[in-house]
């Protein structure tokens, strides 16, 4: 798929690539909502804690028992995010899960953008540098949005 970086309104398609096993993730998911109003959203994520339930009609989540002993997940439950062509898809993946990581790079898109991940076989098109204590999948986006707003069409 061509790379191509587009100015934030332009952006018509988003992808999150995201890990939302801890006990903000809704919290931080209406967040993303609000942000990414106007796009097209799908978000996917490993089901890491089988008690824990985000309620979120564009989130995909990976069950364990959906996920083969390399890491890669069937392909049934990814195929609806992996058929989309995604404008920018954001990849934050703090836990380092090896299916999140197979779901990056198979995924359509025409900017990767995360933060500086020297784990990751396939490198991001845009990183966004910080601590890893201040890391979180909010303030990427609210960076990336900042970075691509300045682009001029």
């Amino acid at each position: 798929m061509k790379r191509e970086i587009k100015n934030w309104d332009e952006i018509q398609s988003v992808g999150l690539i995201c890990d939302v096993s801890d006990m903000h993730a809704a919290q931080w998911l209406k967040k993303l909502d609000k942000l990414l109003e106007g796009k097209k959203v799908c978000y996917i994520s490993s089901d890491i804690d089988e008690q824990f339930v985000v309620e979120n009609e564009n989130l995909t989540l990976i069950p364990k028992k959906e996920i083969n002993c390399f890491g890669k997940p069937k392909m049934a439950v990814v195929n609806d995010f992996l058929n989309n062509e995604f404008d920018l898809l954001l990849y934050y993946n703090p836990n380092q899960h090896v299916v999140l990581k197979y779901v990056y790079g198979q995924s359509k898109t025409h900017l990767r953008c995360g933060y500086l991940d020297d784990d990751l076989p396939l490198k991001h098109d845009f990183s966004i540098d910080a601590e890893k204590e201040s890391q979180n999948i909010i303030e990427l986006l609210e960076q990336v949005k900042y970075y691509l707003q300045s682009i001029k069409s």
